[in-house]
């Protein structure tokens, strides 16, 4: 799952995050280390906001935190051009 730079419901998120975590577990090989964890890849909280940027994701209270985190981050990716 490639998401960048969005903002999405923890409920929302959560959906998306456990498709990932399913996909890797079928593709997971003993190989490759220990087998996908699913707390690793959701969030506990039934309520705020979560921003999907390249590399993580950050948790918030409100939308409008998130938001004004996400517009930081388009800022700091168009210094970056």
């Amino acid at each position: 799952m490639k998401i960048e730079n969005q903002i999405y419901t923890v409920k929302t998120y959560n959906q998306l995050a456990e498709t990932e975590w399913r996909n890797d577990c079928r593709n997971w090989n003993s190989g490759k280390g220990g087998f996908p964890n699913l707390s690793m890849y959701i969030y506990e909280q039934n309520y705020g906001h979560v921003l999907r940027y390249d590399g993580g994701s950050k948790w918030f209270k409100t939308k409008t935190e998130a938001i004004k985190e996400q517009e930081k981050r388009n800022n700091i990716n168009l210094k970056n051009l």
